[in-house]
Parts: C-alpha cells; sequence; structure tokens
C-alpha cells in the first residue's frame, strides 16, 4: 500500500472518493455522479489523483497548452491534511510534466475560494511556487541526468516502502503512525522528493508515542 499518483481511469470508487474530496469545493450540482464522471473524462484538463490504501487522497487538474500547464481544483481530503499528501501529489505532477517537455506551471488565486486563499497561499510558497499579480508560477524542466532520475525514483520507492512498513508498526506499538516518520530513516532527499517534512533522528517507537495521533487514516476513515 503506497503513497502514488497517477492519470485515474473513470471508475465508481474514484466517483465515491471524489464526492468525499471535493464535498466542500465543489458545489452540489458539481458533486452528481454525472458531472464527476465528466470532470474525469474531460478531454481538455489531464486530472492527476493521489492513491493511498485504494483511496484517492488528492485530486489535481491541469490544462496544457504547449510547454504550460495551467492548476486547478488543487484538493486533498480534509482528514489527510497536514500529513504532506498535498506536496507529493504536486511534486509528482512536476515530475510527470517536466517529462512530457513542460517548463512551466500556473495557478491563478481568483480560481481559489476566499477561506481557502491565506493557507494555499503559505502552502504553494512552500512548494516553491511565486505569486505575482494572482498568479503563481513555478518553472519545472526534466533532469539530463539519467542516473539522477533514477536515484530520485529509488528513493521515493524506499521512501513509500518504509512509510507502508511503518504504517503497519502501528499494530505493535499501540498508536496510529504519522506518514512522515519515515523520513528519519532515509534523510532529506527523500524529504525534498516527497515533499513531507523530515522528523528529529529519534527511534521509531519513541517517535510513535510522541506523535500518536498525526497519522494517516486508515481504512474505517476513508470509508466514512
Amino acid at each position: 500500500m503506497r503513497l502514488s499518483v497517477f492519470t485515474p481511469e473513470n471508475s465508481l470508487q474514484l466517483v465515491i472518493d471524489l464526492k468525499k474530496l471535493y464535498q466542500h469545493y465543489l458545489d452540489d450540482e458539481q458533486l452528481t455522479t454525472e458531472s464527476l464522471q465528466a470532470m474525469i473524462e474531460d478531454q481538455q484538463n489531464d486530472m492527476f489523483v493521489t492513491l493511498f490504501n485504494a483511496r484517492h487522497l488528492g485530486a489535481v487538474q491541469v490544462k496544457v497548452t504547449g510547454e504550460e500547464g495551467v492548476l486547478s481544483r488543487l484538493c486533498v481530503r480534509d482528514i489527510t491534511r497536514r500529513r504532506g499528501v498535498g506536496k507529493n501529489l504536486l511534486k509528482e505532477v512536476e515530475h510527470q510534466l517536466a517529462n512530457r517537455q513542460l517548463t512551466v506551471l500556473k495557478m491563478y488565486l481568483n480560481d481559489i475560494q476566499e477561506q481557502e486563499k491565506a493557507g494555499l497561499c503559505l502552502f504553494m510558497a512552500d512548494c516553491g511556487y511565486q505569486l505575482n499579480e494572482g498568479v503563481f508560477s513555478k518553472g519545472i524542466a526534466k533532469s539530463n541526468n539519467a542516473n539522477a532520475d533514477d536515484q530520485r525514483d529509488n528513493r521515493v520507492t524506499t521512501g513509500a516502502a518504509l512509510v507502508d512498513g511503518l504504517y503497519s508498526i502501528k499494530y505493535l506499538v499501540g498508536c496510529r503512525m504519522p506518514v512522515y516518520a519515515c523520513l528519519q530513516f532515509v534523510g532529506e532527499n527523500i524529504e525534498q522528493d516527497l515533499g513531507i517534512r523530515a522528523c528529529a533522528q529519534v527511534p521509531a517507537i519513541l517517535f510513535c508515542q510522541h506523535l500518536g495521533q498525526l497519522r494517516l487514516p486508515d481504512e474505517n476513515d476513508l470509508d466514512e
């Protein structure tokens, strides 16, 4: 069960998850099954989602024009926020679009709900985006170093594997394991690639005991 980002195919589970994900973002008419299916199959916009534990936790749409992509409807399930899911989603989208020869990503502040703007500005700045005249922008480029890309992929895979393993440890230590606990084992490179905040170099069990309330949701949470 790893955190993965990809372009999804239309499915019943995806529609169910998108309704939960966007319930405070879209109006009732946009949350109908028909509207969500149309959004998934929209040929003018690419949709990317984050999947964990067979549930979709985050989503964003990208309209590609030439070498430029415009982000919209960036959203993460409220019960999984502040866990690095959104940052990981953006990092992986940037990486995949750079491989398609895109050079810049943008997002318009006016597309964001008023109550979300302050938090989003901090989030986008933390992800390396510059805000100028109401437009967030960031240059992206495909790495010319094949070895660097391979190392990045290996680090992401290692980080995801540690997330899975440590997520299971919660049953041994009697608490919920925060997803970013794995970073104490793999260092700053994983922090940069996954976009998850790193933690102090402390034993995993002590870390669990100290931050046991910060966690990824389990199956029961995601089915609510």
